[in-house]
């Protein structure tokens, strides 16, 4: 469920990411040579939704793992 939650989140953030630093980008391109073009690389963009997807799994699993590693009952009672 953790990985699920980051995931989306990770594809929601990326998209909207993407969108708005394309506008921005494509407004400076314009501005600057007068065409709206944009230079983007697939693969740089690429590493750094990979190292950001990495960096999310891990943030949610590593606590996950120790939130999780004790029993919800002991957690409720107390003990």
């Amino acid at each position: 469920m953790l990985r699920t939650e980051t995931l989306s989140v990770l594809v929601i953030s990326a998209a909207l990411g993407t969108g708005i630093a394309l506008a921005v980008l494509t407004a400076f391109s314009i501005g600057m040579t007068g065409s709206a073009a944009p230079c983007v690389l697939p693969l740089v963009s690429g590493a750094v939704v990979g190292v950001a997807a990495l960096l999310a799994l891990v943030a949610t699993a590593l606590p996950g793992r120790f939130a999780l590693r004790t029993r919800p009952v002991e957690v409720a009672a107390g003990r």
